[in-house]
């Protein structure tokens, strides 16, 4: 994605600047490129943003699947008493616990517990 809007990008900021058009002046042409630039930055910063989100996500449900406890505040989620649900991104509680019974975690709120 980022690739593909910097070659937009990088097209549309060389046809004004390349451009005999009469009517773009200078400061116009600036202007334009500005925008874009600052458009691309934004992009790129959210992008990272979620890749980083994303990547701490991948490290806890792949630690969650060996077995490492996953923590928050107080509570504690491990493999015995809970499964990954990967559409909703969070700990659901099995149903053979009767206390955890409904319990339901996202998993942007845990992180794991160092030993």
């Amino acid at each position: 994605m980022q690739i593909i809007l910097g070659l937009l990008a990088l097209v549309i900021i060389a046809a004004l600047i390349f451009s005999n058009l009469k009517l773009w002046q200078t400061q116009k042409k600036t202007t334009i490129i500005k925008i874009i630039l600052s458009a691309i930055l934004l992009l790129w910063l959210y992008e990272s943003m979620i890749d980083s989100k994303a990547d701490n996500n991948r490290k806890i449900v792949l630690s969650f699947s060996h077995g490492k406890k996953i923590v928050c505040d107080d509570k504690i989620v491990t493999s015995k008493n809970f499964y990954y649900e990967n559409g909703t991104e969070s700990f659901v509680a099995k149903d053979d616990n009767i206390s955890l019974r409904g319990v339901i975690y996202p998993i942007s709120e845990y992180e794991i517990q160092s030993e």
